[in-house]
């Protein structure tokens, strides 16, 4: 089981120098932009584990955004178990 926040990304409302993603929110609340830099090896690492294990990947962030990233970083299509 692995945080998402913090762990595998770090996100941020404000506007960063080369982000590797940015998130499009929108809610009853208003739209948002979350700019979300990888932390290093996050993907080679996630590919090299979905060899031995099963990937759950758990957030207190709302879904809508976790999941866009999540599935980001998901290239290969691992389809990892998400909990929000």
């Amino acid at each position: 089981m692995l945080d998402l926040d913090e762990t595998l990304v770090h996100s941020t409302f404000v506007p960063s120098k080369n982000p590797d993603h940015v998130v499009n929110i929108s809610d009853e609340h208003g739209s948002c932009k979350i700019f979300v830099k990888y932390r290093p090896g996050a993907k080679k690492f996630l590919e090299f584990i979905t060899q031995f294990y099963e990937v759950v990947i758990f957030t207190a962030s709302m879904s809508s955004y976790a999941s866009l990233v999540i599935d980001e970083l998901d290239e290969a299509g691992y389809e990892f178990y998400k909990f929000y």
